[in-house]
């Protein structure tokens, strides 16, 4: 329903923000629960979502395949550009 939107599996993370510091994202739980997200630079936080299930998170809309992939997209349309990029994780 979205018509921006992306697909984010293992190895990857969705990361909003310019840099300088401010960089947050929001990556598929490896377990396939939900996402994890690190809004709060103090910790990483899991956000449950079941599967085949959806949940907004500021404006991003999120959901869960279940398998380690996600699907984000913008929540609501015309409201926001889309400002965040797909990123390969480095371990």
């Amino acid at each position: 329903h979205h018509t921006k939107h992306v697909t984010v599996c293992q190895g990857g993370k969705f990361q909003i923000g310019g840099g300088g510091g401010n960089d947050y994202w929001i990556k598929p739980d490896p377990k396939g629960r939900g996402a994890l997200q690190n809004f709060n630079p103090a910790h990483k936080k899991l956000i449950r979502i079941s599967k085949g299930g959806s949940t907004v998170l500021t404006q991003w809309h999120i959901y869960n395949m279940g398998d380690g992939c996600i699907i984000i997209g913008l929540s609501k349309a015309g409201v926001f550009k889309m400002s965040g990029k797909v990123v390969h994780k480095k371990e």
